[in-house]
């Protein structure tokens, strides 16, 4: 009779064991997927590709939109004017201001305020455009 209890003392110990390890497994897992998830969520800068647009309404100097897809000094902005569409590198960055410029042209883009100083053949321009952002 003794032998009995021990072996059902023993047989609920190892039931108890079990269902520990069980729950410590589904925690360790619920864990795992919200520190996946939140490291996921927390990524903002990683992206493959990114593109600002600055529309401006109707000007003087004659410009709708300029997308810049890359900062990096060297590299091309595509400016959209009523004379079609023209590329002009950008000659410095920084995370408030684009500059873009060329032989005729110069523009500086103030990324916070979203306006562009426009210097067309020593004349120069404000423009208050809208601005977007598209990641992926």
């Amino acid at each position: 009779m003794i032998w009995l209890i021990s072996m059902m003392r023993q047989m609920i110990a190892k039931r108890k064991l079990i269902k520990v390890k069980n729950n410590l497994k589904r925690f360790g897992c619920i864990a795992l997927g919200l520190g996946l998830i939140t490291s996921l969520t927390n990524c903002k800068e990683v992206s493959r590709f990114k593109q600002e647009t600055f529309s401006c309404a109707l000007n003087a100097t004659g410009i709708f939109e300029v997308v810049v897809r890359s900062i990096n000094p060297g590299d091309d902005a595509i400016i959209t004017s009523i004379n079609g569409e023209t590329r002009i590198p950008i000659t410095e960055s920084s995370d408030s201001v684009i500059m873009i410029a060329d032989n005729q042209t110069k523009i500086v883009i103030d990324r916070q305020t979203k306006q562009l100083r426009v210097t067309v053949n020593d004349t120069l321009y404000r423009l208050d455009c809208q601005s977007s952002v598209f990641k992926m």
